[in-house]
């Protein structure tokens, strides 16, 4: 079951996560994961009127950023079957990777949560974005 908080679908953040995990090639800091996935739902909300994720967005000291999503990111809510934990987990040095690095082949085949639109949305802020560091995007 997906689990929801208001509009905000775990799984289709995990997901997202993933998406730019496997663009990694596994591995990306927490600081800028956290403002890729700002980036891509905002992006969607500008774009289509839709949440990517349905996360609240919010302004906090070091610029924009989701509200539920980080809270997975740290470990401070517990994962729903299938949902964050599922996809994502935490290493040292606040690094975020793949649980599973070979559960993606191709985002296309595996990221079935999330739409073509999704897809793309993602594959723009990753191209755009990706180069990067966190303070860069901050």
């Amino acid at each position: 079951m997906n689990r929801k908080i208001g509009l905000y679908c775990e799984v289709r953040a995990a997901q997202a996560a993933a998406f730019f995990l496997h663009k990694a090639g596994d591995r990306v800091p927490l600081p800028k994961l956290m403002k890729l996935m700002y980036l891509a739902e905002r992006t969607s909300l500008q774009r289509y009127g839709e949440p990517l994720t349905g996360d609240c967005l919010f302004s906090m000291e070091h610029g924009p950023a989701l509200a539920i999503t980080p809270e997975h990111m740290n470990g401070m809510i517990d994962s729903s079957r299938n949902g964050w934990d599922a996809w994502i987990s935490r290493k040292e040095n606040r690094e975020l990777a793949l649980a599973d690095p070979g559960l993606i082949r191709t985002p296309e085949d595996n990221l079935l949560a999330l739409s073509d639109a999704d897809l793309e949305i993602l594959n723009e802020i990753w191209t755009a974005f990706s180069h990067l560091n966190a303070p860069a995007l901050i």
